[in-house]
């Protein structure tokens, strides 16, 4: 998704597309680090998200459906930055966020949306990440008291690829995570 070129050809391949969905980049977590030791080439790597979200929408416009949809998949930390190490993946998050807000409105008709999910159960997370943060998940800390799901995400993504009225909208599907 980094290389534009590549991007290009692999459209070309496609005849229309009638819905884009663009995910979150595998290894996001890599990029944490509080701001006084983020490498500046962890920042860099942490801009790919937004960069390669850029490209991929980019390469795809000349075959989009003109009411298909697009949409772009965030972070919580968008919304709700944790305490340490999450600064510009903050940042980078938000930035999807309001890309996708000027999508809707320079791309209409097609449809544009967001999908900011919470934590989600996904080999993103180290095990023992995951773990700890299945413990938390299913404690009284988040109001849903379960650890997210792939199923969840995907299930939003088709809502909004279903949903012909719905543009420009950030569907938060976090547990109550950003709520608290």
């Amino acid at each position: 998704m980094l290389d534009e070129s590549a991007m290009q050809v692999a459209m070309r391949t496609v005849q229309s597309i009638d819905h884009l969905l663009v995910t979150a980049v595998a290894d996001e977590n890599q990029r944490r680090n509080p701001l006084s030791t983020l490498s500046a080439e962890q920042m860099e790597r942490s801009l790919d998200k937004l960069r390669g979200f850029f490209f991929v929408t980019r390469a795809a416009l000349p075959y989009m459906n003109a009411r298909g949809s697009i949409t772009l998949t965030s972070g919580a930390s968008a919304l709700r930055p944790p305490k340490q190490g999450m600064s510009v993946l903050a940042a980078v998050n938000a930035s999807i966020v309001a890309f996708s807000h000027a999508l809707a409105l320079e791309l209409a008709p097609i449809r544009v949306n967001t999908i900011t999910p919470g934590v989600v159960d996904t080999p993103v997370w180290k095990y023992d990440d995951r773990e700890r943060i299945k413990a938390w998940a299913e404690s009284p800390d988040l109001p849903a008291q379960r650890f997210g799901q792939p199923r969840d995400i995907a299930d939003a993504a088709l809502f909004l690829m279903g949903n012909p009225y719905m543009t420009g909208h950030n569907l938060v599907i976090d547990g109550g995570l950003v709520a608290k």
